[in-house]
């Protein structure tokens, strides 16, 4: 048996004598963290065994993270303050950072959009199925009446980070540029608006109309100045820490907006030419986002 497969069997059967113990105890002797006030047991298979439960709570499964590490033979620790909100699981090759009321949390240095948060239950932290699955590499099967979730045990494996991820994946100059425009154009908006105008940045540099890296679509004057931050200088100003974040959250794929390619604050701008020129997505806080029409 290869090493890998020998320490996901020890890790099963670990969590297997573990578990009863820790469903035996009364959830209410803990502080739980936004944890919602109903759920149900969902049973969690890996290649067929059972190994531990999830919690579901209408629609959305939870999964404990430290009960992953342990299946992958990562031995964790999780502090936990209350008072502050702030959570931290860390273990060899893992760490989470989580506060309360973020919209996002950090897994190795990498930025994850999670607007369900977390909540702190039995000593364990516990995040929904998409994030869960995001961090470890591998969705589980839900089975349609909700009570089983299945893993395949050779998929299992914690997502690769480092404090230099980004700019060895991306490149300096485009977490530059993109922070800075969201920043410029969207600083006060909420993150999911800050979100968006990244999309639209990045939905022009995949489209033939525009060039191919951040700061041209930036700077491109082909069509006249397309963001008006490039032209009064704003664009320049050090965006902020959730600034930063957006944009990491953007390069890591989460969309806000779908396939828009324009956005435009209709309290502060004439909204007719987009209105009547192209087809509506979505409002996000100030701006109201669209795409190409037909």
């Amino acid at each position: 048996m290869k090493r890998k497969g020998r320490v996901l069997l020890a890790a099963l059967l670990l969590w297997a004598v573990l578990l009863p113990l820790c469903a035996g105890a009364a959830l209410a002797e803990e502080p739980a963290a936004g944890a919602p006030e109903e759920l149900r047991d969902v049973r969690v298979f890996v290649d067929g065994l059972l190994c531990g439960r999830a919690l579901a709570d209408g629609e959305t499964v939870w999964f404990a993270v430290e009960d992953l590490c342990a299946l992958l033979g990562v031995q964790s620790e999780t502090w936990w303050n209350e008072d502050s909100g702030e959570l931290v699981v860390s273990g060899a090759g893992f760490v989470l950072h989580a506060s309360a009321g973020a919209e996002y949390l950090s897994v190795n240095s990498r930025y994850l959009y999670e607007t369900r948060g977390f909540f702190v239950r039995d000593g364990r932290s516990w995040l929904p199925t998409e994030t869960i699955a995001r961090i470890f590499g591998a969705a589980p099967k839900l089975s349609s009446d909700g009570l089983r979730a299945d893993f395949k045990g050779e998929e299992l494996a914690i997502m690769p980070g480092g404090a230099a991820w980004y700019y060895d994946n991306f490149g300096s100059a485009e977490i530059f540029w993109l922070a800075r425009i969201i920043h410029s154009e969207a600083g006060g908006q909420p993150l999911a608006g800050r979100i968006g105008v990244g999309n639209v940045v990045l939905n022009r540099v995949a489209s033939d109309r525009y060039p191919d890296e951040v700061f041209g679509v930036v700077f491109d004057d082909k069509f006249a100045v397309q963001f008006d931050p490039a032209y009064t200088g704003s664009v320049y100003q050090e965006p902020g820490e959730l600034d930063v974040v957006a944009a990491c959250l953007c390069l890591e794929g989460y969309n806000t907006v779908g396939e828009s390619m324009y956005f435009v604050n209709p309290d502060r701008a004439d909204d007719s030419w987009f209105r009547n020129t192209k087809d509506f997505v979505i409002r996000i806080g100030d701006h109201e986002f669209y795409k190409l029409r037909g």
